[in-house]
């Protein structure tokens, strides 16, 4: 139903620990996520779901336009929306 069980496994991993991971980590790994002996307890679970809020919000931030005015005397909202094809004055 959710992949926070599969997501705590992960950082259960000891090169995920120790920073020590890539995009092969999965593959390296297979054998020991498989296995019932690494549990995700209720606190794997709030870091999961911290660190999706974090990111939510990073990405929020950096959607925000900055409602500051132009040299031009345009607000920046305006240059923003233009950029991305969702307003044309």
């Amino acid at each position: 139903k959710t992949s926070i069980t599969f997501l705590g496994k992960i950082m259960d991993i000891p090169d995920f620990i120790n920073g020590n991971y890539d995009t092969q980590i999965i593959d390296k790994n297979r054998d020991l996520l498989k296995s019932r002996d690494i549990r995700c307890d209720i606190l794997c679970e709030d870091i999961a779901i911290i660190a999706a809020y974090i990111d939510y919000t990073d990405k929020l931030t950096k959607l925000r336009p900055v409602r500051q005015k132009r040299s031009n005397g345009s607000s920046q909202w305006k240059g923003f929306g233009r950029k991305r094809n969702t307003v044309r004055i």
